[in-house]
């Protein structure tokens, strides 16, 4: 059986950033948290993490600090190697005098610390460069004493990422990984942005732009995400749709370069519009475009619904289904009956039994409840809480589905077209992946 190793770039950390609207980042949020527990529920999936999304996401971070069921449960899944993180090994990588010291997730933590330039998202008190020193003075040599920090939300960020390391050393959960070879950053954003540019006007000028100024900047310079972000900060003064797609093929191209130096067997990655999706899959080998719909349930029960704890709970019963369409039966019914059948979505059910005897669906078929045109809502501790009513994404690579999503899905992305994201795939997280299990 194939490994399921996924990385998925719902995940990446500068999408959950400071300058990031609470209402974004609460999309974002429920997007994320529900994509990677509807995998490993009905895909079988491990997640696979870079270090960055480690010890630089706020969303898992924010899960961390906070000492609750959810919180032991996701360590749980760790020190069981249901999530997985891998260290790159770089020259960044501090060395220590302990060289099994070298690869774990505090040590890499750390070794961004001390370079000033290394831009943390999930940190800001950490661009002042004394508190920088002082938390990597105190993580190098009395952890403990993180507590007595002033900034407590900080303390508690701090606390929660060393209880992270100390179940990731109880595991074999973490591994050293070399560079990958192939192809890096800016020969795949070169390829992502040409293909961009058979799309509408504005975003084939703006592509074809981009591409006559990098070609200028030095070649090595250009296998760096922040040096494209400073190019579209120097020379581009827009909040257009054609400035999003091309930080999207941008964003697409780099978490791309992650999950092949992983090593992982899959990837999921979202795109914020379907011209973004079409370029790369376009521009990667083994790659499947799909819809994303992601819904949460206007329901104050929600909370409860999918949560760190529960998804720790069900796993083990699920390892004995080797069948993704059984796994979805047990999901469908777990739902039913917390929040009743008369609030699932009959449409969205329906569409479900006609689908998934044509084709192997995607990774990310889940439920779909609480009336999907008009079913976002919420906040931010429903999407921390993983308050999930759904995530719908089928492949149309049968005709049926082909047929089912344009009409039924256009009918959804009128009534609310916001709920409806452009994804990417490949590998074992591809319809391919699927059939060779």
């Amino acid at each position: 059986m194939t490994s399921k190793l996924h990385y998925y770039s719902a995940l990446d950390t500068v999408y959950f950033g400071q300058d990031v609207s609470p209402e974004l980042y609460t999309a974002r949020a429920v997007s994320a948290t529900g994509v990677v527990m509807l995998d490993m529920l009905i895909g079988g999936a491990t997640p696979l993490l870079s270090q960055t999304q480690a010890f630089d996401n706020a969303l898992l971070l924010a899960q961390l600090a906070q000492p609750s069921p959810a919180c032991r449960a996701l360590l749980r899944l760790v020190r069981n190697n249901r999530l997985q993180v891998r260290i790159l090994d770089t020259p960044a990588l501090r060395q220590r005098t302990q060289h099994s010291e070298r690869f774990t997730l505090l040590n890499a933590f750390c070794s961004a610390l001390a370079q000033p330039g290394f831009v943390l998202s999930a940190w800001p008190e950490l661009v002042d460069q004394r508190l920088r020193a002082q938390v990597l003075e105190m993580l190098d040599h009395k952890p403990d004493s993180v507590t007595e920090l002033d900034d407590k939300r900080l303390a508690a960020r701090l606390e929660g990422l060393i209880e992270l390391d100390v179940s990731l050393r109880q595991s074999s959960a973490i591994e050293r990984t070399p560079p990958a070879p192939g192809s890096g950053l800016a020969s795949r954003v070169y390829a992502g942005l040409t293909a961009l540019t058979v799309h509408d006007q504005p975003t084939a000028r703006f592509a074809k732009f981009l591409l006559e100024i990098a070609h200028a900047a030095p070649s090595e310079q250009m296998n760096r995400r922040s040096a494209w972000y400073a190019l579209l900060d120097e020379n581009i003064d827009s909040d257009s749709l054609a400035m999003m797609n091309v930080r999207g093929i941008i964003d697409g191209a780099y978490n791309s370069v992650v999950a092949d130096s992983l090593g992982a067997t899959g990837a999921f990655t979202l795109c914020p519009t379907d011209e973004v999706a079409q370029a790369l899959a376009a521009t990667q080998e083994n790659t499947s475009r799909a819809g994303q719909l992601s819904a949460l349930a206007q329901d104050p029960r929600r909370y409860a619904w999918l949560t760190w704890d529960k998804l720790a709970e069900l796993l083990p019963d699920f390892d004995h289904m080797a069948n993704p369409q059984r796994r979805l039966g047990y999901i469908l019914s777990e739902h039913q009956s917390f929040v009743g059948r008369t609030e699932v979505d009959k449409r969205a059910g329906l569409a479900l039994k006609v689908a998934l005897p044509h084709a192997i669906v995607s990774i990310m078929v889940g439920i779909a409840a609480g009336g999907l045109g008009d079913s976002i809502g919420g906040g931010f501790g429903a999407a921390i809480g993983a308050g999930v009513a759904g995530i719908l994404s089928l492949f149309a690579a049968h005709p049926v589905v082909g047929r089912w999503q344009a009409k039924w899905g256009e009918k959804t992305r009128g009534k609310a077209a916001a709920q409806w994201e452009a994804t990417v795939t490949s590998g074992t997280a591809s319809i391919r992946g699927m059939i060779q299990r």
